[in-house]
C-alpha cells in the first residue's frame, strides 16, 4: 500500500480487495481501498449503483432460496424419520430453523427486520405499564359496561319480539 492509501496495479493485495468487493458488493467501504484506475479497469465502483443493487438482490434471492430449502428439507426429514425419537427430530428441526434464520438475517430485508425488532424492543422498554390496581379497576369497568350493554340489548330484543308477535297476531 502506498502513502496515499491506495493499492496500485500489480500489487498482490489488489486482486484480494477486488475479489472481496465482488463477493460482497454491498460493502461499498472496501472500494476506497482499491485505486480508482483499478476500479475503472475492473468495472467496479461507487457510481455503478445498478450493478451493485442487481448483484446484491441476486445474492439476497439466493440466500432466501437456501433458507427456505433448508426449512423444507428439515420439515420433510422430520416426517420421513417419524420412527426416530420426537425429541431428536424437534431438536434437529430447531437447529435447522436457527441456521435458516441466520442466513435470512444476512439479507437486506433480514437486516431491516432485525433492526425493526431491536427498535420495537427499545420502544417496549419505554412503555409505562399500569399497576395491578389500575389494571383491576379497568377490568371491572369493562365487565360492568359489557353487563349494562348486554341487559340493554336483551330488553330491546324482548320489546322487538313482542312488537313482531303483536303485529303478526300471535299474542300480545
Amino acid at each position: 500500500m502506498l502513502s496515499d492509501g491506495c493499492i496500485r496495479l500489480g500489487h498482490p493485495r489488489q486482486l484480494l480487495h477486488a475479489l472481496l468487493y465482488l463477493l460482497h458488493p454491498c460493502s461499498r467501504a472496501s472500494l476506497y481501498l482499491v485505486h480508482p484506475w483499478t476500479r475503472a479497469r475492473l468495472n467496479i465502483g461507487i457510481e455503478m449503483g445498478a450493478k451493485v443493487e442487481t448483484a446484491s438482490k441476486m445474492q439476497d434471492t439466493l440466500k432466501w432460496l437456501v433458507a427456505w430449502a433448508m426449512l423444507g428439507a428439515a420439515v420433510m426429514a422430520f416426517y420421513i424419520y417419524s420412527e426416530e425419537s420426537l425429541l431428536l427430530r424437534v431438536i434437529g428441526l430447531l437447529i435447522v430453523a436457527v441456521a435458516a434464520a441466520a442466513i435470512a438475517f444476512t439479507t437486506d430485508k433480514g437486516r431491516a427486520t432485525w433492526e425493526f425488532m431491536r427498535e420495537a424492543r427499545t420502544e417496549l422498554r419505554k412503555v409505562v405499564w399500569p399497576t395491578r390496581k389500575e389494571t383491576t379497576q379497568t377490568t371491572m369497568v369493562v365487565i360492568g359496561v359489557v353487563a349494562v350493554v348486554a341487559i340493554f340489548l336483551w330488553l330491546v330484543d324482548g320489546m322487538l319480539s313482542w312488537i313482531v308477535r303483536l303485529l303478526l297476531g300471535r299474542g300480545g
